[in-house]
């Protein structure tokens, strides 16, 4: 069996303290979305010598990402921890869908911490898309910079 690739996860805010990052670790590490299955451990990574992401917009962090981190970690989904999370905990998760006209256009859903994990595996094998969680997560569905990112 190959080893399994995990999702990449980010700190794009100073804000976001060391205290806050272990924090969310530990939920992502530890939460369930149903009692039969275990949790993901380690599943939502952070990546290493990724620095280079403080300051930058959703976008530029996972393009840089697809480009450099990539068949490494998982293409999608990508994590996000920012100005946002250090505010109200909630957690940025990037990744691409395909529109009608055949073009992928980068979305970000926001959502509370414990349900990042379950998210992220579907999106990971393809199973659902961030549109799937339009209305059931707290913080809706947004393109990433308004119009959406062509990749």
């Amino acid at each position: 069996m190959p080893p399994r690739r995990n999702a990449g996860l980010y700190v794009s805010s100073a804000s976001v303290t060391d205290a806050l990052f272990a924090e969310l670790v530990q939920v992502f590490d530890t939460a369930q979305d149903f009692p039969e299955f275990p949790p993901w451990s380690g599943f939502i990574h952070p990546v290493p010598d990724s620095e280079w992401a403080l300051g930058e917009q959703p976008a530029e962090i996972y393009a840089r990402h697809r480009q450099t981190r990539f068949p490494e970690y998982l293409a999608k989904p990508v994590v996000v921890l920012d100005e946002q999370t250090a505010r109200d905990k909630s957690v940025l998760v990037l990744s691409p869908l395909l529109t009608d006209d055949g073009v992928f256009v980068l979305h970000g859903v926001r959502f509370d911490a414990r349900k990042v994990p379950g998210a992220a595996v579907n999106l990971s094998i393809g199973n659902q898309g961030l549109d799937d969680y339009y209305d059931i997560q707290f913080k809706g569905f947004e393109t990433v910079d308004g119009e959406g990112s062509r990749i």
